[in-house]
């Protein structure tokens, strides 16, 4: 069943990031740059609407669970946000793998 993206405010509630302490243009770029990786991850465009779809029928339609995954990167970027700190650089958080492992394009390709 297809979900909006993710907002602002949810995002800010799901990853329990304050208002102020992460200014809304970063914020934004994170999720931005979240749905850029799911996208990558799964080689598919994730599509807002079954309209959408009908020009791309290799793509997704968001829903819950790619917005959870969403969710998880948003708060890996947030807690790994200094360059120099210790595990800033990892692999793609394994929640995010395990959510999105049905919606793989096995074939390959976005």
């Amino acid at each position: 069943m297809a979900a909006a993206r993710l907002t602002l405010e949810r995002v800010r509630k799901a990853v329990r990031i304050d208002e102020g302490e992460v200014d809304d243009s970063m914020l934004h770029d994170w999720i931005i740059t979240a749905y850029s990786a799911v996208e990558n991850h799964l080689f598919r465009r994730v599509y807002d609407s079954v309209d959408e779809l009908l020009v791309d029928p290799s793509g997704v339609l968001v829903d819950e669970v790619i917005n959870q995954a969403v969710c998880l990167l948003v708060g890996h970027f947030n807690r790994y946000r200094e360059a120099g700190e210790m595990g800033a650089v990892t692999e793609i958080p394994f929640g995010v793998e395990w959510l999105l492992r049905n919606y793989v394009n096995m074939a390959g390709g976005a």
